[in-house]
């Protein structure tokens, strides 16, 4: 156990981080152990999300085989090794070795996982220990950081794809928008007033007063309707009660008639709202409140909905519950309308969340923080 071998694989740790080849990197620190250690067994365990998960193994025992999932409460955070079977199995229980050793994976002062090697004779692991201390740390360091470094490119990459389809959706609703408002401003509000204008028309040559009297009543239906369609356009581009009045009376409006065409019992609460808030986070809220209510309408098979909207330690937090058929959180991700609600919540900094369950309905939580700075905005 030589202290030259430990700094020859520094020096191929090292080589493989310069050149980007990180995905080498277990596989170099495992032919350490196992050949010039002659360690039995090999496993590298990384923090995924809430689990800690073996993302790479090596073992000779066909009898044990290391768990998918760390099966203790918390990793080992310091340099550790075991030389007697007892303690070696209240960690793995099946495990035939005599000698253990826990390396910590570290980012910085963050523990992101740890490597574990086996033997199934007697190692003096604790004079080896000792005796190699600073290399060993140095080795645990430079895993973390390179096997971190390897997973934030994977995330970045994968966000980067997320935002290039929440891009080319945006784009594409931008244009189906464009459409939609040529096709009502023609189809409705244009036709209703050329039939104003041929009915005025018609007017200007008509001398009994009576049918004069009634057309105008006719005219004045016509113009009401057309008022109502110009409304309920400009509405759906952006609610001027939103500009005007803020979030409260905004989603008031909304969920009023979103019980009338929708059908669903619809509750909404914001008990503690009573002031304007900032510009950006009223529209994030409202657009969330809007993706969320026709969701549950299109696809929840839900009879009641609860819309909450509160203040919960200096952030704003916005809840939609209701009780349909529930969903595949797996699914998610092929969700533009939600990739891009959890998109804007990111980008102002905030947290969403959704859970749900088979027939137990749906829940989306999201909260933004109400800063200094975003309060002076709107």
């Amino acid at each position: 156990m030589a202290n030259q071998l430990l700094l020859q694989l520094l020096i191929k740790i090292t080589d493989a981080v310069e050149k980007r080849t990180s995905e080498e990197i277990p596989e170099k620190v495992f032919e350490y152990f196992s050949s010039t250690l002659g360690a039995d067994a090999c496993a590298l365990y990384l923090q995924k999300l809430e689990h800690i998960v073996l993302v790479r193994q090596m073992n000779a025992d066909a009898h044990f085989g290391f768990a998918d999932v760390w099966g203790g409460e918390v990793l080992p955070s310091k340099l550790a090794g075991y030389e007697d079977q007892e303690s070696i199995n209240q960690i793995f229980p099946e495990a035939p070795w005599q000698s253990c050793f826990f390396l910590p994976i570290k980012v910085g002062e963050k523990l992101i996982g740890v490597l574990v090697a086996g033997w199934q004779q007697y190692v003096p692991l604790d004079s080896w220990i000792e005796k190699n201390l600073s290399i060993l740390q140095c080795i645990g360091h430079l895993l973390g950081n390179s096997l971190y470094a390897e997973t934030e490119i994977q995330r970045l990459k994968l966000r980067e794809g997320t935002l290039e389809r929440i891009c080319k959706q945006a784009i594409d609703e931008l244009e189906n928008n464009k459409k939609q408002l040529s096709r009502e401003l023609h189809d409705e509000v244009g036709q209703a007033m050329t039939s104003i204008l041929l009915q005025l028309k018609l007017l200007q040559q008509e001398q009994d007063l009576e049918l004069i009297h009634d057309r105008l009543g006719g005219l004045r239906y016509i113009t009401q309707q057309t008022i109502e369609d110009v409304r309920r356009i400009s509405m759906n581009l952006r609610p001027a009660v939103l500009e005007n009045l803020g979030l409260v009376p905004a989603l008031d409006w909304y969920i009023e008639d979103y019980r009338r065409y929708s059908g669903i019992t619809t509750d909404f609460s914001s008990p503690r709202i009573k002031e304007r808030l900032p510009g950006k986070i009223e529209i994030i809220i409202y657009r969330a409140v809007q993706e969320s209510l026709t969701n549950v309408a299109r696809h929840a098979k839900a009879s009641h909905v609860f819309v909450t909207l509160n203040y919960n330690e200096g952030c704003l937090e916005l809840q939609v519950a209701d009780n349909g058929k529930g969903m595949n959180l797996g699914d998610v991700n092929s969700g533009l309308g939600l990739l891009g609600m959890e998109e804007r919540v990111k980008l102002a900094r905030g947290e969403f969340t959704i859970k749900s369950k088979p027939e137990q309905g749906t829940t989306i939580l999201m909260t933004l923080p109400l800063t200094k700075e975003s309060r002076n905005d709107g």
